[in-house]
């Protein structure tokens, strides 16, 4: 006999979860999963720079020991990061122990061990 069930939003009537119920707890687990991705691989810091008379637009991309609001003590370089689902990708910095992990590829036109790129 089952004690303390709730029918309603999250159990129906013989205690089993319901979908929205199923939905939340997924929803949960990916934002875990979101938080510790950004403080394993936070993003990079921006700038875009409009065009003036003699210079086009340009946008910038590097790394600090705080960029992606996490304060650690090292910096790392920018790399693009595939993600899944159709999203599109973003920029991260990776700590050199990490750079030959799949799904993270090098700005085109800059160096490989380049801390800065413009994209």
């Amino acid at each position: 006999t089952r004690i303390g069930v709730l029918v309603g939003r999250y159990f129906d009537e013989s205690g089993a979860e319901t979908s929205l119920r199923v939905t939340q707890l997924q929803r949960a687990v990916q934002q875990r999963e979101d938080e510790i991705s950004l403080k394993i691989l936070p993003g990079c810091n921006s700038k875009f720079v409009a065009a003036t008379a003699g210079a086009p637009a340009r946008s910038e991309v590097w790394c600090s020991p705080d960029s992606g609001g996490f304060v650690r003590h090292w910096t790392g370089v920018p790399r693009l990061e595939a993600t899944s689902e159709g999203k599109s990708s973003r920029c991260v910095c990776v700590p050199e122990q990490r750079l030959a992990e799949e799904g993270l590829s090098i700005y085109p036109g800059c160096a490989v061990d380049a801390d800065r790129c413009n994209v």
